[in-house]
């Protein structure tokens, strides 16, 4: 009888290590070979009581030469981790994926996504470093996609033993966000930066208004958004793309176009004038301390993501939602999401990566995995397989998770950057929106 494998999931740096120890062969110009190691296996949570216990205590590895790994580079907020929402979920799908493949261990690792000593940083050193200490699955954000692909660090999904019908599943935001140029370089799990607005319906005893001239005026509204940060940004970004602006020059740089941002900031100027956009928002960068402003009492509209939601009525919180008005009708959510992507350039890897991409996505387990961790999975049968699936909310998000839009390739940072500043200016009165649109464009300019 085969003894029952472990997930393996190291708790140090392992990759740094390696690394170091690679260019020091190399530079010593030596030939022989080393043994891994590797650090403790996560068992299935039926046998393991306390999985941080487990975790914390280096065991060596040395692999069979018949025992094929097979790295899976993840990132903390997404793992298989005890403490992380959905993280035993997901333990429990790696396990048996690797529990039905006798020849074959999992090795997960956690990685930031940060340019600076993050994933993709990685890849591009180990390619000319230490190549067989690289993953061959990553999870990285769809925004990184582009660039990943640019570099080489990733392979197309289209030729591998994938089933076409799990992409046709996808909501259509998802689909093109797994795209580049047309080519299936990823595989979305969970749809992410999913906007809408929260409201004590006890104060909000009207319906909000799907147009924003109407939205300002709504009795007894107060409305508080993060100004101070990049979802404050992104509503003016809704504004200024509803208007005509356009985010990359005829030449193909950067670009904000002054005239339909000045009206995108004009918009926002309402509010204030109106006294309807709270005067703390200026202060505010994030949509959770808007939500804690929410529970204050103080403003009794605030923007909140699909995720922060889910959590907080898992909590008990559970205001009122509604979409975000627009100019004329609501604004689609714009939105990212998290993609797996073969990261390995040996076919047979490749294959073995789209295999355990197949299984993660089956509608049964992406549903499991996205009810436990409280994100908008990407997939319609997903969505549709949670235990709450019938609940008003969710009904609510999935409705928006089809209009959704993706999050526009040319909002890079400095575009959101000078966005934010605009807005901010703006919001604490401390500039027009002429001049604050006219700095903001001047800005990505540079």
């Amino acid at each position: 009888m085969r003894h029952k494998k472990r997930l393996l999931l190291p708790t140090l740096p392992l990759l740094v290590c390696l690394l170091l120890l690679a260019a020091c062969d190399l530079a010593a110009n030596n030939s022989s070979n080393t043994a891994a190691t590797a650090t403790a296996g996560l068992p299935t949570p039926a046998n393991t009581p306390d999985l941080a216990a487990e975790v914390t205590t280096p065991i060596p590895l040395i692999p069979s030469q018949n025992v094929l790994t097979i790295t899976v580079w993840t990132v903390p907020e997404i793992s298989p981790r005890s403490e992380i929402p959905g993280g035993p979920t997901m333990l429990e799908q790696f396990n048996a994926y690797d529990t039905s493949h006798p020849d074959l261990h999992l090795f997960v690792e956690l990685k930031t996504v940060a340019d600076q000593g993050g994933m993709l940083s990685y890849l591009r050193t180990g390619r000319g470093v230490a190549p067989k200490v690289l993953p061959d699955l990553v999870l990285l954000p769809a925004n990184q996609l582009a660039g990943a692909v640019a570099d080489g660090l990733i392979y197309p999904l289209t030729d591998l033993p994938l089933d076409p019908t799990i992409y046709n599943d996808l909501f259509p935001a998802a689909q093109d966000l797994a795209a580049i140029n047309g080519i299936n370089y990823g595989y979305p799990i969970a749809l992410t930066n999913l906007h809408h607005l929260a409201y004590n319906a006890n104060v909000i005893t009207s319906t909000i208004p799907s147009r924003w001239s109407s939205f300002i005026t709504v009795p007894n509204g107060q409305f508080v958004f993060p100004a101070a940060g990049p979802a404050g940004a992104e509503l003016a970004l809704q504004f200024y793309l509803a208007n005509g602006g356009t985010l990359t020059s005829t030449d193909g740089k950067p670009n904000l176009d002054i005239s339909p941002l000045t009206i995108a900031l004009e918009r926002i100027n309402q509010g204030v004038a109106a006294g309807f956009i709270w005067p703390g928002s200026g202060s505010i960068g994030t949509v959770e301390t808007g939500w804690q402003a929410l529970q204050s009492e103080l403003p009794n509209i605030t923007m909140a993501t699909a995720d922060l939601s889910l959590r907080q009525r898992a909590l008990g919180s559970a205001p009122a939602y509604s979409t975000i008005p627009g100019e004329i009708a609501p604004f689609s959510p714009l939105v990212n999401a998290w993609v797996w992507a073969i990261s390995t350039p040996d076919p047979a890897r490749q294959v073995l990566a789209a295999e355990l991409i197949s299984w993660l996505a089956t509608p049964q387990n992406l549903a499991e995995w996205s009810y436990q961790s409280q994100r908008v999975p990407a997939q319609r049968s997903a969505f549709a397989a949670w235990p709450s699936a019938n609940n008003a909310f969710v009904t609510f998000l999935r409705g928006q998770a089809e209009v959704a839009q993706p999050f526009p390739a040319g909002a890079n940072t400095a575009v959101i950057s000078a966005l934010t500043a605009a807005v901010n200016s703006v919001v604490n009165q401390t500039s027009t929106p002429q001049a604050a649109a006219e700095l903001a464009a001047q800005a990505v300019r540079q």
